[in-house]
Parts: C-alpha cells; sequence; structure tokens
C-alpha cells in the first residue's frame, strides 16, 4: 500500500468515526443543557432528530465517496 492511499484511507475512516461518534452525542439526554429538543428532552443538541440524520447522511456520503475513490475495501 503507497504512502498515498494510506493517508486517505486514514482520513477516511477518521471523518467516518467522528460522524457516528457525532451521531451518537446528539440523541444523549443531557440535564444541563439550556433547551428542549424537538424530541420534548433535554439533548446535547437542541435539534437532535435534524441534527442526528444529518450526522447519519455524513456518514454513509462519506462511506460512499470512499468506496467510488477506491480508497476503503471494507
Amino acid at each position: 500500500m503507497n504512502v498515498k492511499r494510506l493517508f486517505f484511507s486514514t482520513i477516511f475512516i477518521v471523518m467516518i468515526i467522528a460522524w457516528i461518534s457525532s451521531t451518537i452525542i446528539t440523541i444523549i439526554p443531557d440535564s444541563t443543557a439550556s433547551k428542549v429538543c424537538y424530541l420534548d428532552y433535554y439533548a446535547h443538541c437542541s435539534f437532535t432528530p435534524f441534527g442526528t440524520i444529518i450526522s447519519i447522511i455524513g456518514a454513509v456520503s462519506t462511506y460512499i465517496v470512499s468506496r467510488k475513490l477506491n480508497y476503503l475495501k471494507f
């Protein structure tokens, strides 16, 4: 595996992990939040269902782009 392929594979994996972790963080309840989210509970993200959907779309699109560019093989 050459250096360029290893570099971009690492970048894509880190991006996918970041998207997945932001998806999880948006739905975690938080009692110290200042606003109620759209699902009527206090969460880290005040627009919880929409932020979660955006993060899932970001993770899936990053995965698709990395597959199209042949940087990820799984």
